[in-house]
């Protein structure tokens, strides 16, 4: 019987590692991708038209959103590099309760439209920003004691490329007000 134990704990390991692995290691971060907001908020990225289309529905604060990230992060961002995907990102802030602030889901998506109207020309600069905010150094933690402030938000923004405008628009939550909206 523990025999039996042992082998279904090692192939239950075994899947898991399987199941969780990072696809596409070592790839990095989007590097030939624009970015562009559609009217509803939507940000569709791209580098050209492909044929395969995924929509990406995500709340900044989601743990499993992150996971989702980590895992397959890299294998989306050659995707789109080589240009065969178009990822268009649906952000939702449904996490807003779970926030410190209360509305850090609204804040990072306000932020993510931002860089993406402001900055989505600029190859790469949107998908490392996204990259960064689901980031483990950087992604609050559902019902956590702190989140990320407006400014804080905005240099995350600056490290991840984006322009001393689009860090104003975000340290002064122009875009959250369409966030909002948008989310909903």
């Amino acid at each position: 019987a523990l025999v039996v134990i042992i082998v279904v704990i090692a192939v239950g390991i075994a899947l898991y590692s399987k199941n969780s692995a990072t696809v596409g290691d070592g790839y990095g971060l989007s590097t030939k991708s624009a970015a562009t907001v559609d009217d509803a908020g939507a940000v569709t990225v791209s580098n050209g038209d492909a044929d395969l289309k995924l929509d990406i529905y995500e709340d900044a604060l989601c743990p499993i959103c992150a996971d989702f990230e980590h895992q397959y992060g890299q294998q989306i961002a050659k995707a789109l590099d080589d240009g065969q995907l178009v990822a268009t990102f649906r952000m939702v802030d449904f996490l807003n309760a779970a926030s410190f602030s209360g509305d850090y889901s609204t804040r990072a998506y306000a932020a993510l439209l931002a860089v993406a109207k402001n900055d989505g020309a600029k190859p790469g600069v949107f998908m490392a920003f996204h990259t960064a905010l689901y980031d483990a150094k950087n992604q609050p933690k559902e019902n956590g004691s702190s989140d990320l402030t407006n400014e804080q938000l905005a240099d995350l923004a600056g490290k991840s490329g984006a322009s001393e405008e689009t860090q104003k628009v975000i340290a002064d939550g122009t875009e959250v007000q369409a966030a909002s909206a948008n989310a909903q």
